[in-house]
């Protein structure tokens, strides 16, 4: 049987509609993971930098700002050339020996300054000096005009790479400045060995070519972009440069690439494999375009969203197709049914039986023209009449009892029974009677029983094919809520790589310092690796704590416990700590935090979860500023009260009655599925709980009731 072109429609509507809001939720949650790792990749490369940093300070305050690197550097501003070299020769053995110790760590050049802005002695290239840097090193002017350290990425002369520029003083007296400067690759390196699969910077043709000296530009090579250089040693010592070469299919061309560079805006692309980060570096000084630092990886979070939207659309694809079909096909058997019941009422009234309808005691109800054409009394003296007063004399005892059977059993089946005409002659029946299931009546069949058994058949069959329909519905329901729990599941375990990143990229940075300090100073400041130690012990216990929260919060565990609902809250809040410092969320909890009620844990977990999640979703939809979070715990006689409370805006009055109810959601329109807080229900009656939920002035409340321990 064809379908008709009215469901043929209705499919493909809900299809199209389905599939777009599918789409626009993959699309959304692609754009808002690039968004995160965006923020990531600048939060990484800032600790990465400030850790050269920190090693730059060091160089300067333990070797540089020294009363014997200063007796010697005075003599610089000498007017005497032979005094000059003297200066020079003196100054370049005292800290050559350091310079080439940290050459192993990427130190990439030591330069010394006159006021003037004159190099002096550069230890990478000690021949060249004399050079004027006013117009070619921002960095090196502001500090000599200020007399106050800067730092930042800057192209030199010779190389770029990450400037560090200090003031050097006797006593009062100001004697020029020094730079300490670590190369790309130290970044570059750290940051592949860390977190991303290719790391590299992008620099301005334009700065390369203003800056550097002639003889120096062929360090430089052309990049994949027509306005920008990479390094060249940097680019031979970085692996999987295929990454970078290879990047089609981005959904924006080359040029509008390198004009959004160029333009100083950050950029997040990905393809069928790869996410493509670009930061803009800015000058410290003039805050113009200085570099741009890329990093690419492989992005598994979109691989995995792009299957699931195709795995998800082939079912519920599948799914409509089976739903518009049994819809069809119910809608078909109604029309049958209707046909049906029309015809069996038309072959009740002109079937050869007699059939009716009486009470338990036997009183007429309703009988058809036959019934009344048998026993030859119109249908109006029948319906004042009692089966009892029709039957023979000799039977009527008899009818009594079959009253009384058919009563108790619910039927009596093809009985032979004497009834007495209007016209007083006796008519030899067949007698039938069935209980109806209200147990109030019964329907009586005499002379025939083939039209009764058609209706008692259909009647069974109706019974059994909707409570197939009944049956099918809540299978289906189970495995759409099956399928809710694995995809909270799915996207709880993906926290965990985002919980872990920064204690074990602590932990690396901290164990580098405390290496440090020992190779490089004869008397290693005790108190400070102290401090690193205790800061490598505290990320250690958080790693373990999360740990023990997430093995704790996937146990299958379906037994009430007695436990105080703020640890139940401390461990949500343990579990999303990573999600809610990424989203700028503080949380405080309040009130009685030793109260105890008897609850499933890991089942009320999600119902902190939930209710977290869409006020993340809340804060982020409505670009809320101020994002906060608290739990009060009250005390009634009774019960004991969980206060979740946001400032991400509210719900409108006229749906807060609705948010409960499946497939209901706030949120706009393919941003949200409704089960999150449909579930939460579910799980709230299921601990013996109930909630409610109103709007305050900047947000909104859900009061969870549940009994006391």
């Amino acid at each position: 049987m064809k379908l008709s072109v009215k469901y043929i429609l209705i499919y493909i509507i809900t299809v199209v509609i389905t599939l777009s809001a599918l789409w626009y939720e993959k699309e959304h949650k692609i754009q808002q993971h690039l968004k995160i790792e965006s923020q990531n990749v600048e939060k990484q490369y800032n600790i990465i930098y400030n850790e050269y940093k920190k090693i730059a300070n060091i160089l300067y305050n333990t070797k540089i700002n020294t009363s014997k690197v200063i007796n010697i550097f005075k003599d610089a501003k000498s007017s005497d050339k032979i005094i000059q070299d003297k200066t020079r020769q003196k100054l370049y053995l005292e800290l050559d020996p350091t310079y080439r110790i940290l050459k192993n760590y990427n130190l990439k050049q030591l330069h010394f300054h006159l006021p003037d802005n004159k190099s002096f002695l550069r230890f990478h290239r000690p021949k060249k000096y004399g050079d004027d840097l006013t117009y070619a090193r921002d960095t090196v002017n502001y500090v000599n005009n200020n007399k106050k350290k800067i730092d930042g990425f800057e192209q030199g002369k010779i190389y770029d790479g990450f400037k560090f520029v200090f003031p050097i003083f006797n006593g009062k007296e100001y004697l020029g400045s020094v730079e300490t400067s670590f190369s790309t690759l130290a970044l570059i390196t750290t940051y592949q060995k860390s977190f991303y699969d290719y790391a590299n910077f992008l620099l301005p043709k334009n700065k390369v070519k203003e800056r550097v000296f002639k003889s120096e530009v062929s360090n430089y090579q052309q990049a994949h972009f027509e306005s920008f250089y990479i390094e060249k040693k940097v680019n031979d010592k970085v692996s999987k440069t295929d990454l970078f070469n290879n990047m089609d299919n981005l959904g924006i061309s080359h040029k509008e690439i390198e004009e959004k560079l160029l333009n100083k805006e950050r950029i997040v692309l990905y393809n069928d494999l790869h996410e493509y980060h670009f930061l803009p570096v800015l000058n410290p000084v003039t805050e113009t375009l200085e570099g741009v630092f890329i990093a690419v990886q492989k992005h598994h979070y979109i691989t995995d969203k792009i299957k699931n939207f195709n795995t998800i659309s082939t079912i519920l694809i599948l799914l409509l197709s089976i739903s518009i079909y049994f819809l069809y096909r119910i809608n078909i058997y109604k029309h049958n049914i209707t046909e049906q019941n029309n015809k069996l009422n038309t072959v009740i009234n002109e079937a050869d039986s007699g059939i009716g309808i009486m009470d338990i005691n036997g009183n007429f109800l309703e009988v058809n023209d036959n019934y009344s054409t048998l026993l030859g009394y119109t249908k109006d003296e029948l319906l004042k009449l009692n089966c009892v007063d029709l039957t023979a004399d000799e039977q009527k005892e008899l009818a009594k009892e079959y009253l009384q059977k058919a009563l108790k059993d619910g039927k009596l089946s093809k009985v032979h029974k004497i009834c007495n005409k209007k016209d007083g002659s006796a008519i030899h029946l067949e007698f039938s009677l069935k209980l109806l299931p209200q147990k109030n009546a019964f329907i009586v069949v005499i002379n025939s029983m083939e039209d009764k058994i058609q209706l008692k058949k259909l009647n069974e069959n109706l019974i059994e094919e909707v409570g197939n329909q009944l049956n099918e519905i809540r299978h289906k329901d189970v495995i759409l809520q099956r399928q809710s729990m694995d995809a909270a599941m799915g996207e709880m375990i993906d926290a965990i790589a985002h919980q872990w990143k920064g204690p074990l990229n602590a932990i690396k940075l901290n164990t580098q310092l405390y290496e440090f300090e020992f190779q490089y100073n004869d008397t290693p400041d005790i108190e400070k690796l102290k401090k690193v130690s205790y800061q490598i012990d505290e990320q250690i216990d958080h790693l373990l704590d999360t740990l023990e929260s997430f093995r704790s919060f996937f146990r299958p565990d379906q037994t009430f416990e007695d436990i105080e609902l703020s640890k139940i809250v401390e461990s949500v809040l343990m579990l999303t700590k990573d999600e809610l410092i990424k989203n700028n969320i503080e949380t405080n909890i309040t009130g009685d935090t030793d109260l105890k009620v008897s609850v499933i844990p890991n089942e009320f977990k999600h119902i902190i979860i939930n209710l977290i999640s869409n006020s993340k979703d809340a804060f982020n939809e409505n670009d809320i500023k101020s994002r906060d979070i608290t739990f009060e715990i009250l005390k009634t006689e009774k019960n004991a009260i969980l206060k979740v409370c946001d400032t991400a805006g509210g719900i409108p009055e006229n749906i807060i009655d609705n948010i409960f109810k499946a497939n209901f959601t706030t949120k706009e329109k393919g941003k949200g599925t409704g089960i999150g807080l449909y579930m939460t229900k579910q799980i709230i009656d299921k601990n013996n709980a109930d909630v409610k939920v109103y709007s305050i002035d900047n947000g909104v409340c859900f009061e969870i009731t549940l009994p006391c321990v």
